[in-house]
Protein backbone atom coordinates (compact mmCIF):
# COMPACT_ATOMS: atom_id res chain seq x y z
CA UNK A 1 0.00 0.00 0.00
CA UNK A 2 2.74 2.51 0.67
CA UNK A 3 4.15 1.96 -2.15
CA UNK A 4 1.32 2.58 -4.06
CA UNK A 5 0.49 6.15 -2.29
CA UNK A 6 4.33 6.62 -3.07
CA UNK A 7 3.62 6.27 -7.00
CA UNK A 8 0.22 7.87 -6.68
CA UNK A 9 2.02 10.97 -4.74
CA UNK A 10 4.90 10.80 -7.89
CA UNK A 11 2.20 11.23 -10.41
CA UNK A 12 0.65 13.96 -8.27
CA UNK A 13 3.67 16.08 -8.59
CA UNK A 14 4.42 15.32 -12.20
CA UNK A 15 1.10 16.14 -13.56
CA UNK A 16 0.20 18.81 -11.56
CA UNK A 17 -0.23 21.87 -13.64
CA UNK A 18 -1.90 19.48 -16.16
CA UNK A 19 -4.45 18.60 -13.07
CA UNK A 20 -5.26 22.18 -12.30
CA UNK A 21 -6.26 22.88 -16.13
CA UNK A 22 -8.77 20.13 -15.65
CA UNK A 23 -9.93 21.09 -12.42
CA UNK A 24 -10.39 24.72 -13.82
CA UNK A 25 -12.53 22.94 -16.78
CA UNK A 26 -14.50 21.06 -14.81
CA UNK A 27 -15.29 24.48 -12.55
CA UNK A 28 -16.43 26.26 -15.61
CA UNK A 29 -18.53 23.11 -16.79
CA UNK A 30 -20.29 22.88 -14.08
CA UNK A 31 -21.32 26.79 -14.07
CA UNK A 32 -22.00 26.74 -17.25
CA UNK A 33 -24.12 23.29 -17.84
CA UNK A 34 -26.18 24.32 -14.30
CA UNK A 35 -27.42 27.79 -16.31
CA UNK A 36 -28.24 26.13 -19.75
CA UNK A 37 -31.45 25.69 -21.15
CA UNK A 38 -32.82 24.00 -24.22
CA UNK A 39 -34.88 27.29 -24.80
CA UNK A 40 -32.59 29.09 -27.72
CA UNK A 41 -32.75 32.41 -26.23
CA UNK A 42 -29.87 35.20 -25.98
CA UNK A 43 -29.75 34.24 -22.06
CA UNK A 44 -28.96 30.77 -22.57
CA UNK A 45 -27.18 30.70 -25.61
CA UNK A 46 -23.29 31.83 -24.15
CA UNK A 47 -23.75 28.85 -21.79
CA UNK A 48 -25.42 26.82 -24.17
CA UNK A 49 -22.48 26.60 -26.13
CA UNK A 50 -19.58 26.60 -23.24
CA UNK A 51 -21.29 23.63 -22.05
CA UNK A 52 -21.32 21.95 -25.52
CA UNK A 53 -17.58 22.85 -26.25
CA UNK A 54 -17.02 22.03 -22.64
CA UNK A 55 -18.61 18.53 -23.10
CA UNK A 56 -15.86 17.78 -26.31
CA UNK A 57 -13.45 18.93 -24.42
CA UNK A 58 -13.83 17.57 -21.25
CA UNK A 59 -13.58 14.13 -22.42
CA UNK A 60 -10.16 15.04 -24.71
CA UNK A 61 -8.35 16.20 -21.34
CA UNK A 62 -9.34 12.84 -19.87
CA UNK A 63 -8.02 11.43 -22.54
CA UNK A 64 -4.35 13.55 -22.04
CA UNK A 65 -4.07 12.83 -18.66
CA UNK A 66 -4.53 9.10 -18.68
CA UNK A 67 -2.01 8.96 -21.73
CA UNK A 68 0.33 10.93 -19.82
CA UNK A 69 -0.22 9.23 -16.67
CA UNK A 70 0.59 5.87 -18.19
CA UNK A 71 2.85 6.94 -20.52
CA UNK A 72 5.12 7.70 -17.46
CA UNK A 73 6.24 4.61 -17.16
CA UNK A 74 5.34 3.23 -20.39
CA UNK A 75 3.98 -0.51 -21.26
CA UNK A 76 5.57 -0.62 -25.15
CA UNK A 77 9.01 -1.51 -25.41
CA UNK A 78 11.42 -3.43 -24.04
CA UNK A 79 13.24 -0.95 -22.64
CA UNK A 80 11.17 0.58 -19.54
CA UNK A 81 13.64 2.12 -17.00
CA UNK A 82 10.40 1.28 -14.55
CA UNK A 83 10.73 -2.56 -15.06
CA UNK A 84 14.48 -2.33 -12.74
CA UNK A 85 12.28 -0.49 -10.14
CA UNK A 86 11.59 -2.28 -6.48
CA UNK A 87 7.62 -2.52 -6.99
CA UNK A 88 5.29 -4.80 -8.96
CA UNK A 89 3.43 -4.53 -11.95
CA UNK A 90 0.00 -5.13 -10.01
CA UNK A 91 0.81 -2.10 -7.30
CA UNK A 92 1.86 0.02 -10.49
CA UNK A 93 -1.36 -0.39 -11.79
CA UNK A 94 -3.28 -0.01 -8.33
CA UNK A 95 -1.62 3.71 -8.33
CA UNK A 96 -2.36 4.46 -11.77
CA UNK A 97 -6.07 3.46 -11.23
CA UNK A 98 -6.06 5.37 -7.81
CA UNK A 99 -4.65 8.49 -9.89
CA UNK A 100 -7.63 8.53 -12.27
CA UNK A 101 -10.63 7.61 -9.37
CA UNK A 102 -9.09 10.72 -7.51
CA UNK A 103 -7.70 13.37 -10.07
CA UNK A 104 -11.23 12.58 -12.51
CA UNK A 105 -13.83 10.25 -10.90
CA UNK A 106 -14.22 12.40 -7.79
CA UNK A 107 -13.81 15.98 -9.48
CA UNK A 108 -16.56 14.58 -12.27
CA UNK A 109 -18.96 12.85 -9.28
CA UNK A 110 -18.83 16.28 -7.71
CA UNK A 111 -19.05 18.33 -10.62
CA UNK A 112 -22.56 16.50 -11.12
CA UNK A 113 -24.02 16.84 -7.76
CA UNK A 114 -23.72 20.53 -8.16
CA UNK A 115 -25.28 20.72 -11.49
CA UNK A 116 -28.32 18.49 -10.95
CA UNK A 117 -28.78 20.48 -7.46
CA UNK A 118 -28.58 24.14 -9.13
CA UNK A 119 -31.14 22.64 -12.21
CA UNK A 120 -33.57 22.16 -9.17
CA UNK A 121 -33.26 17.84 -9.50
CA UNK A 122 -33.23 16.79 -5.69
CA UNK A 123 -30.12 14.40 -5.77
CA UNK A 124 -31.48 12.28 -3.00
CA UNK A 125 -34.15 11.45 -5.66
CA UNK A 126 -31.38 10.17 -7.69
CA UNK A 127 -28.79 8.41 -5.84
CA UNK A 128 -28.77 5.26 -7.71
CA UNK A 129 -29.06 6.96 -10.86
CA UNK A 130 -26.01 9.50 -9.31
CA UNK A 131 -24.14 6.13 -8.60
CA UNK A 132 -24.78 4.67 -11.42
CA UNK A 133 -23.64 6.63 -13.73
CA UNK A 134 -20.56 7.75 -12.18
CA UNK A 135 -19.83 3.90 -12.40
CA UNK A 136 -20.77 4.40 -16.34
CA UNK A 137 -18.25 7.05 -16.91
CA UNK A 138 -15.44 5.03 -15.34
CA UNK A 139 -16.35 1.94 -17.51
CA UNK A 140 -17.39 3.25 -20.71
CA UNK A 141 -14.94 6.06 -21.12
CA UNK A 142 -11.96 6.20 -18.98
CA UNK A 143 -11.10 2.39 -19.01
CA UNK A 144 -11.06 2.23 -22.53
CA UNK A 145 -8.77 5.77 -22.73
CA UNK A 146 -6.35 3.76 -20.08
CA UNK A 147 -6.57 0.74 -22.48
CA UNK A 148 -5.50 3.44 -25.69
CA UNK A 149 -2.96 4.87 -23.31
CA UNK A 150 -1.53 1.22 -23.04
CA UNK A 151 -0.80 0.26 -26.18
CA UNK A 152 0.70 3.41 -27.25
CA UNK A 153 4.45 4.91 -26.21
CA UNK A 154 3.76 8.35 -26.91
CA UNK A 155 1.46 11.22 -27.37
CA UNK A 156 2.06 10.90 -31.04
CA UNK A 157 1.11 7.23 -31.34
CA UNK A 158 -1.63 8.35 -28.78
CA UNK A 159 -3.44 10.78 -31.46
CA UNK A 160 -2.79 8.46 -34.78
CA UNK A 161 -4.23 5.55 -33.12
CA UNK A 162 -6.85 7.44 -31.56
CA UNK A 163 -7.61 9.03 -35.26
CA UNK A 164 -7.50 5.47 -36.41
CA UNK A 165 -10.15 3.90 -34.12
CA UNK A 166 -12.54 6.99 -34.41
CA UNK A 167 -12.19 6.74 -38.05
CA UNK A 168 -12.52 3.21 -37.87
CA UNK A 169 -15.68 3.45 -35.23
CA UNK A 170 -17.43 5.55 -37.68
CA UNK A 171 -17.34 3.36 -40.62
CA UNK A 172 -18.58 0.28 -38.50
CA UNK A 173 -21.65 2.86 -37.44
CA UNK A 174 -22.28 2.85 -40.80
CA UNK A 175 -21.91 -0.62 -41.42
CA UNK A 176 -24.05 -1.42 -38.17
CA UNK A 177 -26.35 1.00 -39.39
CA UNK A 178 -27.30 -0.19 -42.88
CA UNK A 179 -27.66 -3.88 -41.15
CA UNK A 180 -30.14 -2.50 -38.16
CA UNK A 181 -33.45 -0.59 -38.68
CA UNK A 182 -33.73 2.28 -36.39
CA UNK A 183 -33.72 1.26 -33.00
CA UNK A 184 -35.44 4.23 -31.77
CA UNK A 185 -36.67 3.66 -27.69
CA UNK A 186 -35.17 0.05 -27.86
CA UNK A 187 -31.24 1.76 -28.55
CA UNK A 188 -30.11 1.05 -25.20
CA UNK A 189 -30.56 -2.52 -26.31
CA UNK A 190 -28.16 -2.01 -28.86
CA UNK A 191 -25.44 0.19 -27.00
CA UNK A 192 -25.57 -2.30 -23.78
CA UNK A 193 -24.28 -5.32 -26.51
CA UNK A 194 -21.45 -2.60 -27.61
CA UNK A 195 -20.44 -1.26 -24.49
CA UNK A 196 -20.13 -5.09 -23.01
CA UNK A 197 -17.95 -5.78 -26.25
CA UNK A 198 -15.74 -2.69 -25.88
CA UNK A 199 -15.70 -2.54 -21.83
CA UNK A 200 -14.71 -5.90 -21.60
CA UNK A 201 -11.72 -5.91 -23.84
CA UNK A 202 -10.76 -2.50 -22.61
CA UNK A 203 -10.50 -4.08 -19.16
CA UNK A 204 -8.65 -7.26 -20.94
CA UNK A 205 -6.46 -5.78 -23.18
CA UNK A 206 -4.94 -2.93 -20.02
CA UNK A 207 -4.72 -6.15 -17.73
CA UNK A 208 -2.51 -7.94 -20.40
CA UNK A 209 -0.30 -4.65 -21.12
CA UNK A 210 0.74 -4.82 -17.35
CA UNK A 211 1.59 -8.17 -17.62
CA UNK A 212 3.54 -7.42 -20.85
CA UNK A 213 1.35 -9.39 -23.32
CA UNK A 214 0.60 -7.60 -26.72
CA UNK A 215 0.33 -10.31 -28.56
CA UNK A 216 -2.98 -11.22 -26.56
CA UNK A 217 -4.17 -7.54 -26.29
CA UNK A 218 -4.02 -7.50 -29.92
CA UNK A 219 -5.89 -10.59 -29.92
CA UNK A 220 -8.49 -9.00 -27.90
CA UNK A 221 -8.62 -5.58 -30.16
CA UNK A 222 -9.52 -7.83 -33.32
CA UNK A 223 -12.12 -9.76 -31.65
CA UNK A 224 -13.24 -7.35 -30.21
CA UNK A 225 -14.02 -5.56 -33.26
CA UNK A 226 -15.58 -8.37 -35.38
CA UNK A 227 -18.09 -8.61 -32.63
CA UNK A 228 -19.27 -5.12 -32.87
CA UNK A 229 -19.30 -5.70 -36.76
CA UNK A 230 -21.88 -8.32 -36.24
CA UNK A 231 -25.37 -6.84 -36.42
CA UNK A 232 -28.25 -7.61 -33.80
CA UNK A 233 -31.42 -8.48 -34.98
CA UNK A 234 -33.93 -6.06 -34.02
CA UNK A 235 -36.54 -8.80 -33.08
CA UNK A 236 -33.71 -10.25 -30.73
CA UNK A 237 -34.08 -6.53 -28.98
CA UNK A 238 -37.98 -6.35 -29.12
CA UNK A 239 -37.49 -10.41 -27.77
CA UNK A 240 -35.37 -8.69 -24.77
CA UNK A 241 -37.69 -5.91 -24.37
CA UNK A 242 -40.85 -7.80 -24.25
CA UNK A 243 -39.14 -9.84 -21.22
CA UNK A 244 -39.69 -6.76 -19.25
CA UNK A 245 -43.16 -6.51 -19.20
CA UNK A 246 -44.79 -5.60 -15.69
CA UNK A 247 -48.05 -6.98 -16.79
CA UNK A 248 -49.24 -9.71 -18.96
CA UNK A 249 -50.78 -9.27 -22.52
CA UNK A 250 -51.59 -12.78 -24.12
CA UNK A 251 -54.00 -12.54 -26.82
CA UNK A 252 -56.42 -10.01 -25.35
CA UNK A 253 -55.77 -6.82 -26.78
CA UNK A 254 -57.29 -6.78 -30.50
CA UNK A 255 -56.74 -4.14 -33.16
CA UNK A 256 -58.88 -3.59 -35.93
CA UNK A 257 -59.97 -1.30 -38.63
CA UNK A 258 -62.57 1.01 -37.57
CA UNK A 259 -65.29 1.39 -40.12
CA UNK A 260 -66.99 4.27 -38.02
CA UNK A 261 -64.27 6.54 -38.96
CA UNK A 262 -63.04 7.49 -42.43
CA UNK A 263 -59.41 6.90 -43.67
CA UNK A 264 -57.67 10.36 -45.31
CA UNK A 265 -54.92 11.15 -47.74
CA UNK A 266 -53.21 14.36 -47.16
CA UNK A 267 -50.78 16.80 -45.23
CA UNK A 268 -49.63 15.38 -42.04
CA UNK A 269 -48.92 16.43 -39.05
CA UNK A 270 -44.79 16.40 -39.41
CA UNK A 271 -45.34 17.64 -43.05
CA UNK A 272 -45.20 16.52 -46.30
CA UNK A 273 -48.16 13.69 -47.91
CA UNK A 274 -49.77 10.81 -46.07
CA UNK A 275 -52.31 8.47 -44.81
CA UNK A 276 -54.33 8.34 -42.00
CA UNK A 277 -55.88 5.17 -41.61
CA UNK A 278 -58.52 4.66 -38.00
CA UNK A 279 -58.05 1.56 -35.67
CA UNK A 280 -59.75 -0.25 -32.94
CA UNK A 281 -57.90 -1.01 -30.40
CA UNK A 282 -59.79 -3.50 -28.03
CA UNK A 283 -58.93 -5.03 -24.31
CA UNK A 284 -57.00 -1.87 -23.09
CA UNK A 285 -57.21 -1.71 -19.55
CA UNK A 286 -59.12 1.57 -18.43
CA UNK A 287 -56.50 4.68 -18.37
CA UNK A 288 -53.86 2.33 -20.70
CA UNK A 289 -52.49 4.28 -23.67
CA UNK A 290 -51.10 2.56 -26.53
CA UNK A 291 -47.63 3.85 -28.48
CA UNK A 292 -46.01 2.35 -31.26
CA UNK A 293 -42.27 1.36 -31.06
CA UNK A 294 -41.81 0.62 -34.52
CA UNK A 295 -44.27 -0.52 -37.80
CA UNK A 296 -43.20 -2.74 -40.60
CA UNK A 297 -45.33 -2.45 -43.70
CA UNK A 298 -46.08 -3.65 -47.07
CA UNK A 299 -48.30 -1.82 -49.03
CA UNK A 300 -49.69 -0.91 -52.38
CA UNK A 301 -52.27 1.21 -53.77
CA UNK A 302 -51.71 4.87 -53.80
CA UNK A 303 -48.75 4.69 -51.01
CA UNK A 304 -45.18 5.09 -52.96
CA UNK A 305 -42.73 4.47 -50.43
CA UNK A 306 -42.80 5.02 -46.74
CA UNK A 307 -39.97 7.15 -45.32
CA UNK A 308 -38.03 4.77 -42.31
CA UNK A 309 -39.07 4.34 -39.48
CA UNK A 310 -41.58 7.58 -39.66
CA UNK A 311 -45.42 5.81 -39.73
CA UNK A 312 -46.94 5.58 -36.46
CA UNK A 313 -49.91 5.42 -34.04
CA UNK A 314 -51.82 8.36 -32.97
CA UNK A 315 -53.84 8.72 -30.71
CA UNK A 316 -56.44 11.64 -31.23
CA UNK A 317 -59.71 12.52 -29.15
CA UNK A 318 -61.94 10.24 -31.58
CA UNK A 319 -59.38 7.34 -30.86
CA UNK A 320 -56.66 5.55 -32.43
CA UNK A 321 -55.29 5.90 -35.99
CA UNK A 322 -51.83 5.02 -37.87
CA UNK A 323 -50.08 7.84 -39.75
CA UNK A 324 -48.12 6.75 -42.92
CA UNK A 325 -46.11 9.79 -43.83
CA UNK A 326 -45.19 8.46 -47.71
CA UNK A 327 -42.99 10.24 -50.55
CA UNK A 328 -44.77 12.88 -53.50
CA UNK A 329 -48.17 14.08 -53.49
CA UNK A 330 -51.35 12.17 -53.32
CA UNK A 331 -52.88 12.70 -56.91
CA UNK A 332 -56.94 12.38 -56.92
CA UNK A 333 -56.81 10.39 -60.29
CA UNK A 334 -54.16 7.85 -58.52
CA UNK A 335 -56.57 7.49 -55.48
CA UNK A 336 -58.10 4.28 -54.87
CA UNK A 337 -58.31 1.16 -52.42
CA UNK A 338 -54.64 0.46 -50.34
CA UNK A 339 -53.89 -2.81 -49.17
CA UNK A 340 -51.58 -3.19 -46.34
CA UNK A 341 -50.18 -6.10 -44.47
CA UNK A 342 -48.84 -4.24 -41.38
CA UNK A 343 -46.29 -5.74 -38.20
CA UNK A 344 -47.30 -3.35 -34.96
CA UNK A 345 -44.49 -3.33 -32.54
CA UNK A 346 -46.41 -1.60 -29.94
CA UNK A 347 -46.29 -0.64 -25.86
CA UNK A 348 -48.84 -0.43 -23.34
CA UNK A 349 -48.19 2.76 -20.63
CA UNK A 350 -50.58 2.91 -17.49
CA UNK A 351 -50.45 3.87 -14.18
CA UNK A 352 -50.84 7.35 -15.24
CA UNK A 353 -49.69 10.57 -12.94
CA UNK A 354 -50.62 14.07 -13.67
CA UNK A 355 -49.48 17.28 -12.18
CA UNK A 356 -50.56 20.55 -12.85
CA UNK A 357 -48.34 23.38 -13.08
CA UNK A 358 -48.81 27.41 -13.60
CA UNK A 359 -47.99 28.37 -16.76
CA UNK A 360 -45.39 31.02 -17.18
CA UNK A 361 -43.49 30.40 -14.03
CA UNK A 362 -40.68 29.19 -13.23
CA UNK A 363 -39.67 25.28 -13.25
CA UNK A 364 -42.25 23.12 -10.88
CA UNK A 365 -41.43 19.57 -9.38
CA UNK A 366 -43.36 16.49 -11.35
CA UNK A 367 -43.28 13.66 -9.54
CA UNK A 368 -41.47 10.70 -11.77
CA UNK A 369 -39.99 13.30 -14.16
CA UNK A 370 -37.85 15.66 -12.75
CA UNK A 371 -39.05 19.36 -13.14
CA UNK A 372 -41.23 21.20 -15.65
CA UNK A 373 -42.06 24.51 -16.96
CA UNK A 374 -44.24 25.98 -19.97
CA UNK A 375 -43.92 29.37 -21.41
CA UNK A 376 -47.01 30.98 -22.74
CA UNK A 377 -47.79 32.15 -26.34
CA UNK A 378 -47.26 35.73 -27.37
CA UNK A 379 -50.49 37.67 -26.47
CA UNK A 380 -53.22 38.36 -29.39
CA UNK A 381 -51.36 35.86 -31.41
CA UNK A 382 -53.04 32.38 -33.15
CA UNK A 383 -52.62 29.96 -33.09
CA UNK A 384 -51.00 30.04 -29.72
CA UNK A 385 -48.23 28.81 -29.36
CA UNK A 386 -47.24 26.97 -25.52
CA UNK A 387 -43.32 25.60 -25.08
CA UNK A 388 -42.73 23.14 -22.67
CA UNK A 389 -39.69 22.20 -20.99
CA UNK A 390 -38.84 19.36 -19.10
CA UNK A 391 -35.29 18.47 -16.69
CA UNK A 392 -34.31 14.91 -15.45
CA UNK A 393 -31.34 13.85 -13.69
CA UNK A 394 -29.02 11.73 -15.26
CA UNK A 395 -31.25 9.95 -17.70
CA UNK A 396 -34.73 10.93 -19.54
CA UNK A 397 -37.09 8.72 -17.56
CA UNK A 398 -38.76 5.79 -18.90
CA UNK A 399 -42.34 6.99 -19.08
CA UNK A 400 -44.87 8.74 -21.76
CA UNK A 401 -45.27 12.41 -21.23
CA UNK A 402 -47.83 14.39 -22.39
CA UNK A 403 -48.97 18.16 -21.48
CA UNK A 404 -51.77 19.60 -21.48
CA UNK A 405 -52.36 23.10 -22.15
CA UNK A 406 -55.29 25.04 -23.00
CA UNK A 407 -57.39 21.98 -25.16
CA UNK A 408 -54.22 20.83 -26.51
CA UNK A 409 -52.24 18.05 -25.66
CA UNK A 410 -48.11 17.21 -27.42
CA UNK A 411 -46.07 13.46 -26.20
CA UNK A 412 -42.39 13.67 -25.92
CA UNK A 413 -41.50 11.92 -28.65
CA UNK A 414 -38.34 10.64 -26.63
CA UNK A 415 -39.09 7.32 -24.83
CA UNK A 416 -36.02 5.31 -23.96
CA UNK A 417 -36.82 1.73 -22.37
CA UNK A 418 -33.91 1.40 -20.70
CA UNK A 419 -34.37 -0.19 -17.05
CA UNK A 420 -30.85 1.31 -16.07
CA UNK A 421 -31.23 4.35 -13.50
CA UNK A 422 -28.69 6.60 -15.91
CA UNK A 423 -26.85 6.74 -18.84
CA UNK A 424 -23.61 7.57 -20.05
CA UNK A 425 -22.76 10.99 -20.77
CA UNK A 426 -20.47 14.31 -19.94
CA UNK A 427 -23.78 16.31 -18.79
CA UNK A 428 -26.06 15.01 -15.86
CA UNK A 429 -28.88 16.80 -16.51
CA UNK A 430 -31.18 15.61 -20.08
CA UNK A 431 -33.73 18.17 -21.19
CA UNK A 432 -35.87 18.45 -23.83
CA UNK A 433 -38.39 21.36 -25.47
CA UNK A 434 -41.42 20.73 -26.97
CA UNK A 435 -44.16 22.52 -28.36
CA UNK A 436 -48.26 22.14 -28.13
CA UNK A 437 -50.38 24.20 -30.51
CA UNK A 438 -53.59 25.40 -30.23
CA UNK A 439 -55.61 25.94 -33.50
CA UNK A 440 -58.77 26.82 -32.80
CA UNK A 441 -61.29 29.78 -34.19
CA UNK A 442 -63.89 31.12 -33.17
CA UNK A 443 -67.87 30.43 -34.21
CA UNK A 444 -67.31 33.54 -36.63
CA UNK A 445 -64.18 32.11 -38.26
CA UNK A 446 -61.77 34.53 -36.81
CA UNK A 447 -58.82 33.35 -34.80
CA UNK A 448 -59.11 32.79 -31.10
CA UNK A 449 -57.37 35.80 -29.56
CA UNK A 450 -58.55 34.48 -26.05
CA UNK A 451 -55.80 34.84 -23.37
CA UNK A 452 -53.46 32.03 -22.64
CA UNK A 453 -54.54 29.16 -19.97
CA UNK A 454 -52.95 29.62 -16.74
CA UNK A 455 -52.20 26.45 -15.90
CA UNK A 456 -50.78 23.24 -17.86
CA UNK A 457 -51.09 19.48 -16.83
CA UNK A 458 -48.25 17.26 -17.08
CA UNK A 459 -48.79 13.18 -17.25
CA UNK A 460 -46.62 10.74 -17.24
CA UNK A 461 -47.78 7.13 -17.78
CA UNK A 462 -44.75 4.25 -17.11
CA UNK A 463 -44.69 1.25 -19.82
CA UNK A 464 -46.29 -1.95 -18.31
CA UNK A 465 -46.00 -4.40 -21.67
CA UNK A 466 -44.55 -4.69 -25.07
CA UNK A 467 -45.94 -6.50 -27.66
CA UNK A 468 -46.35 -7.44 -31.49
CA UNK A 469 -49.80 -7.67 -33.78
CA UNK A 470 -50.32 -8.11 -37.40
CA UNK A 471 -52.98 -5.21 -39.13
CA UNK A 472 -54.06 -6.20 -42.77
CA UNK A 473 -56.90 -3.88 -44.08
CA UNK A 474 -57.98 -2.96 -48.21
CA UNK A 475 -59.56 0.12 -47.77
CA UNK A 476 -60.69 2.92 -49.75
CA UNK A 477 -59.47 7.00 -49.75
CA UNK A 478 -60.87 10.03 -48.59
CA UNK A 479 -60.05 12.87 -50.98
CA UNK A 480 -60.24 15.31 -47.59
CA UNK A 481 -57.31 15.49 -46.17
CA UNK A 482 -57.66 14.89 -42.09
CA UNK A 483 -56.19 17.16 -39.79
CA UNK A 484 -54.62 16.77 -36.60
CA UNK A 485 -56.71 18.99 -34.51
CA UNK A 486 -56.34 19.65 -30.20
CA UNK A 487 -56.15 16.78 -28.42
CA UNK A 488 -54.00 14.68 -30.46
CA UNK A 489 -50.67 12.96 -29.42
CA UNK A 490 -48.68 10.08 -30.98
Amino acid sequence: MSQTLHIFKKDVRYLRMDILVILALMALFAYADSHSSPILDDRHRVFNQTSDLLSILLPLSWLYLIARLIHAEPLVGDRQFWLTRPYSRATLLAAKALFVVAIISVPKAITDAIIVTARGLPLSQSLSGFLWRELLIAVVMLLPFAALSSVTGSLTQLATTAFVVVAASIGLGEITNGANLEWGSLEWIRDTFSCLIFVTAAALITLFQYRRRPAASLAIGIAAIVLFVVPIPWALGFAIQSRLSKVPIGDGIKITLDRTRQSHAGPTRLGGSGLLIPIAIAGIPDGAEIRDVRIDMVESGIVNRLLPGAAGVIHGPDGYWIEIPVEGQFDRSARGPVSMQASLFLTMFGNAQSTTIPVGEPPSAVAGLGNCFVQGPRPGVSPKFYTAVCASAFRWPRRLISIDVDGATSDYRDRPYSPFPAGAGISPVTSFADQVVVWRDRPDGMPDQSPAARTARITIAEPLAHFRRQFGVSLPVAAAPATAGDGWSR
